[in-house]
């Protein structure tokens, strides 16, 4: 293996991924502490926090089943961190989105990152 980095380079990013990891489990609770909470939320945003049919929200957590899926996204609506809002186009069923709460906490999450990855305090 070709090593680029070295010990210290790579010691640091674990570091800053550690840190990162903890400061997830401070905004969103150890209840929300996996991976498959940041696909979802951060995708979420990614897309400008359309709101999504739960098949689409599926869709957003590959590595589980859709089963699992299930359980994540109802685990997001009961804590309030997901909404269900009525869906124009099909009366019978309802879309998801991020709350406020949720955007808000997942900025502060990503300024937190970004100020520990690259070292650069944030913007004001």
């Amino acid at each position: 293996m070709n090593r680029t980095y070295s010990r210290n380079h790579r010691t640091a990013f674990i570091t800053a991924l550690r840190k990162t990891d903890d400061y997830w489990s401070d905004c969103f609770g150890q209840d929300f502490y996996q991976l498959h909470f940041t696909d979802l939320f951060s995708k979420m945003w990614l897309s400008g926090n359309l709101p999504l049919t739960r098949g689409e929200a599926y869709r957003l957590m590959p590595r589980v089943s859709e089963q699992t899926a299930k359980k994540y996204l109802n685990q997001a609506i009961a804590r309030g961190y997901l909404e269900e809002i009525p869906n124009p186009e099909d009366g019978r069923s309802r879309l998801l989105r991020l709350t406020p709460d949720v955007i808000e906490r997942l900025e502060r999450y990503i300024d937190f990152s970004l100020s520990t990855y690259t070292g650069l305090p944030a913007s004001p």
